[in-house]
């Protein structure tokens, strides 16, 4: 609203980030020069009044009018005339003038108001709408070749000091989303243009580092390091923090990462899409996840293959530990600390070292089989998750962990109602890749025999894995009247927890299914591998942590 109360209803645009451009309703003023630098000082006050001897020092400095107060007057006159139907906008104030405004009509206001939005918003994705914005108005010097003339130098200083601010906090946002490429050509331009902010230097080095251009990263660093040199200067703390930030993260680079440690299942999963990518939308806003079930439910199956989908969002890696091998909280922990490659030593407990081994990094460590060690599991877990910062935990186990901010997921048996099941398509699926005879025709009443089996096993994929796997010798209605004449013997009514496998039928099965001279090693500690849960063969050894004693 015009102040005075003239003009208010006439649409007037001022673009100052730039040469200076004014339109009245939807059409552009020809200024003359006198008439651009009376209204530049008029704008820059922001509708304040500017006193008449200003104004005249501003328009003829040293080469005065003879009457400097009726040429000012004169200057006045034409420019209303010029600014037609806003003219009412270009006021007298006591002893000088003043232009109205409204924020919304200037690109300076509007300019800063976009700035300001984005500093009040929380995430980065919300944050870069109103900074591209408000960096869209910016088209030049503000007020042009105005802009170096004394009485225009504060305000023209304070708006490239905030559009300096506007750049870095852009590119800001885009790292924290993960667009690393468009922040590096951002800060490129905008240390070529502002050498001496040595924080959007620092920013330049860790968008590099995160392209995996370290190299190119440091060698900013050396450049800036030598042209300081030159003048007996030195990069500052931040920067040089910068620097030992990137030559870690290198180094860690040529560490051997999740590709070596990460098993590989040699048939697909089958019925779990659905829980495997709960799992992963869980992760890493939860810290700690445990998938709970009973043995042979699929729980290693399933965790492989969240970790596999998972592997993008932890550049540090994905690393996973077997802990079936470990017969003591103490053996668990050393074969976490071997797993990462941990080179510990001094006084403090493992598990802190372990965490500060890991306190730099974005990765997920996967604890697999933790229910015989869930105390030295639970000390891993909570150091890992207390002590760092982007330190995912994934684990297994029969029974919760009981740790801090942990979330559990009870993996249940594969549905099994329906000719068309889960556990129906597991069976037929093993069968058909292990079979000698002929394969199963997969008929309506084939799939019914194969559904009453699997509703025998309770939907337990390992349980229908080992009896698809007895198809090689016996039909799956042989495998069922088997089943029918030994009623809940695989189940075990006394620990719910090993309700899974322990009964004779299925330890013969296995046992078959061994190689000759391994079923007669006396007392055999090893299982065969088991294409849905992932397991592999656990023997006796330990596994030993790097770098010394405890």
């Amino acid at each position: 609203m015009d102040r005075s109360g003239v003009g208010a209803s006439t649409a007037l645009q001022v673009r100052v980030l730039g040469p200076i451009e004014l339109l009245v309703d939807g059409s552009t003023v020809a200024l003359g020069r006198q008439q651009e630098v009376l209204v530049a000082v008029l704008i820059a006050q922001r509708a304040a009044a500017v006193r008449a001897d200003r104004l005249i020092e501003a328009v003829w400095g040293g080469r005065l009018p003879s009457d400097p107060g009726a040429a000012l007057r004169s200057l006045v006159a034409r420019t209303r005339r010029t600014l037609g139907p806003a003219a009412g906008r270009l006021q007298t104030a006591g002893n000088g003038y003043r232009l109205v405004v409204e924020p919304s009509e200037l690109d300076a206001a509007r300019f800063e108001a976009l700035v300001q939005r984005s500093t009040e918003t929380a995430t980065a994705g919300d944050r870069l709408p109103p900074l591209d914005e408000a960096l869209g108005l910016w088209r030049d010097v503000p007020y042009g070749m105005l802009g170096a003339r004394d009485e225009l130098r504060p305000s023209v200083l304070a708006l490239e000091e905030l559009v300096a601010v506007a750049r870095q906090q852009r590119a800001g946002a885009l790292m924290e989303v993960g667009r690393y490429t468009d922040a590096v050509l951002e800060l490129e331009r905008f240390v070529a243009a502002e050498p001496l902010r040595e924080d959007a230097r620092a920013m330049l080095m860790a968008a590099l580092a995160a392209t995996g251009r370290a190299t190119d990263a440091l060698a900013v660093y050396r450049a800036w390091a030598d042209e300081l040199a030159e003048r007996g200067l030195e990069p500052s703390p931040q920067l040089r923090a910068t620097e030992a930030e990137v030559l870690r993260h290198e180094q860690a680079a040529a560490v051997p990462r999740w590709r070596a440690l990460l098993p590989r299942p040699l048939s697909s999963l089958v019925g779990r899409d659905g829980e495997v990518a709960g799992i992963c939308s869980m992760l890493p806003g939860a810290r700690l996840v445990t998938l709970v079930g009973p043995g042979g439910v699929g729980k290693t199956r399933m965790v492989l293959a969240a970790a596999d989908r998972l592997v993008p969002r932890f550049p540090d890696g994905v690393w996973f530990c077997d802990l079936s091998a470990a017969a003591t909280a103490g053996e668990a922990v050393d074969i976490v600390a071997t797993t990462i490659a941990a080179v510990v030593a001094g006084d403090d407990p493992l598990t802190v070292q372990l965490a500060r081994h890991l306190q730099d990094r974005t990765c997920l460590v996967v604890l697999d089989n933790v229910e015989r060690v869930a105390a030295g599991a639970t000390a891993v877990a909570e150091a890992l998750t207390a002590r760092t910062a982007a330190v995912a935990v994934l684990a297994t186990s029969r029974q919760r962990l009981g740790a801090d901010g942990e979330r559990v997921v009870t993996v249940d048996p594969l549905p099994v109602a329906g000719p068309d099941s889960p556990a129906v398509e597991l069976f037929l699926e093993r069968s058909a890749a292990v079979t000698a005879r002929a394969p199963l025709t997969d008929t309506a009443e084939e799939r019914a025999i194969v559904e009453r089996l699997c509703r025998r096993l309770d939907g337990l994929p390992l349980a229908i894995e080992l009896a698809a796997a007895r198809t090689k010798a016996l039909s799956p209605a042989e495998l069922d009247e088997q089943l029918r004449l030994r009623p809940g013997a695989h189940r075990s009514t006394t620990d719910e927890r090993s309700a899974s496998i322990p009964d004779r039928t299925f330890i013969d099965w296995s046992h078959d299914d061994l190689d000759d001279p391994v079923r007669r090693l006396p007392q055999a500690r090893r299982v065969p591998r088991c294409a849905h849960t992932g397991r592999g063969r656990a023997g006796p050894g330990r596994g030993r942590r790097s770098g010394g004693g405890r």
